[in-house]
This record gives C-alpha cells, structure tokens and sequence, in this order.
C-alpha cells in the first residue's frame, strides 16, 4: 500500500495499547445490555408516575431494531478499517468523515454522546428507584441517583483496568442471577 493510501486511513496516531482481555470486553458489553433492558421495561410499564408506552413500545422497538441492523455492516467495516482506533464506532465515524470536513468529523462524538448521556442518566434513575425501595427507603430517589452517577464517573476516571475490575464482577453476578431466574420464569 502506498504511502499516500496509508496516510488516508490512518490519522498517524500511535497504536493505543490494549489493557483488557475479552473478559473484561464481554463484561462491558453486558453492561450496555444490561442498561437497555432497564430502558425497555420503563418504556413498556412505565416508572413511578409515569406511564408507560405498553403496545406502542412495540413499533418503536421494531424501528430501532431494524436500524440497528441495517447499520451493523458499516460499523463493522469502519472499526475494521481502523482496528487501532480507541472510542467505539464514535471514533471510527470521526476518522472516515476527516478527509471531508473536520466539522463533521468532530459532530460524530458529539453527536453519539448526546445519545448515552440522556440513556445513563435514566438508568442511573430507575437503578437508583429499585435500589431506594428494596435497600433505603428513607434515601430520596435523586441522591441515590447521584451516588451512582458520581461513585461510576470516579471509576471511569481512574482508568479502563479499574472499569473492567468492577465490571467483571457485576456481570458475573448479574449472569449467574439470570441463570437463576431462568427456571422461576418458566414452570414446569
């Protein structure tokens, strides 16, 4: 490949070092699922005193789906294109739309965190309303909220390698949890 070709597909920057296994990668990515489950049940049976969407969540899920399946092959070859890149599809979009315009390159972060930080803050919400009423009932929901919120930023501020010590075990009891509810879920 030649040197010009090179430089198109790669901004120059150095290889980031790779810190965490698959283990600690399977144990983040089930914690995205795990925040989306959250976020599916509050669409369909609403929380506290907001209602729920019911059978119109359906539609909706179905859409989503759908787009989501319809992008994967690009964001597939995108983060192909640049295994090296560190921050997700954001930072794969970002590199292709470079050589176009550096304004639509920096929009693709911003834009595809405007998504996830809505999403966290309404998982840290209902997370932290579960957690109120099983475990402190005389906590008000929004302080248990920012507990969680600041007790995780200070993790992600200390690094990957804390992240994944933290994520490994959560994703281990929630999976070992879930396999015990398996058979409660079906009777036989």
């Amino acid at each position: 490949m030649s040197q010009s070709a090179t430089s198109w597909f790669d901004s120059g920057k150095r290889s980031h070092p790779r810190t965490i296994g698959w283990l600690g990668t399977t144990a983040l990515a089930m914690g995205g699922s795990n925040q989306m489950i959250f976020l599916i049940t509050a669409l369909f049976i609403g929380q506290g005193d907001i209602l729920g969407q019911g059978s119109a969540a359906v539609p909706l899920l179905i859409v989503g789906v759908l787009l989501g399946w319809a992008a994967a092959p690009a964001w597939t070859e995108l983060v192909l294109m640049w295994p090296n890149r560190v921050g997700g599809i954001s930072a794969a979009c970002a590199e292709a739309f470079r050589p176009y315009s550096p304004v639509l390159s920096a929009l693709t972060g911003t834009c595809y965190w405007w998504g996830w930080v809505p999403t966290c803050g309404l998982t840290a919400l209902l997370s932290s309303a579960a957690i109120q009423q099983w475990y402190l009932p005389d906590l008000p929901v929004e302080a248990v909220a920012i507990t969680i919120v600041l007790v995780f930023t200070l993790v992600n501020l200390c690094g990957i390698r804390w992240v994944t010590r933290l994520a490994i075990p959560i994703a281990c009891a929630s999976a070992c949890l879930a396999f015990l509810s398996f058979p409660l879920s079906f009777p036989f």
